[in-house]
């Protein structure tokens, strides 16, 4: 049984989305959210998205077939275009927040790079599952 349709059993709402159009995951979070803040419990949303890649790099995913991946389509450079498309973003404005981004990336990727690992016995605090 899908996660969404146990919401039932929790008696909140639940909602599947496809997880590849941030819009409609931005609708459906809203809707959740409102729910909660009008003091009306959770809801369970389920997001569904496809692994483009492997688990780790190096793993080939030879697990699947190539029917399953040949239809595949990051939803990165998708959304991208139909925000260009739709002139939500200018090229200029795009390409502008695009460096924005991946300056805020690569400082967080130094950032980790530069930090001292943490100690052994950090590793299982704050684990609830």
């Amino acid at each position: 049984m899908p996660a969404w349709k146990r919401a039932a059993g929790y008696n909140c709402p639940g909602e599947y989305v496809q997880g590849n159009d941030p819009d409609l995951i931005f609708e459906a979070a809203s809707r959740a959210v409102q729910h909660a803040r009008d003091g009306k419990g959770p809801a369970i949303l389920e997001i569904e998205t496809e692994r483009l890649h492997g688990h780790f790099i190096g793993d080939s995913a030879g697990y699947r077939s190539k029917d399953e991946v040949a239809g595949q389509k990051d939803p990165i450079p998708l959304y991208r275009q139909r925000l260009l498309d739709e002139k939500v973003l200018s090229s200029a404005a795009m390409e502008s927040l695009e460096a924005k981004v991946k300056k805020e990336v690569d400082k967080a990727i130094q950032f980790g790079r530069d930090s001292e690992y943490p100690a052994p016995n950090e590793a299982l605090e704050r684990v609830f599952a």
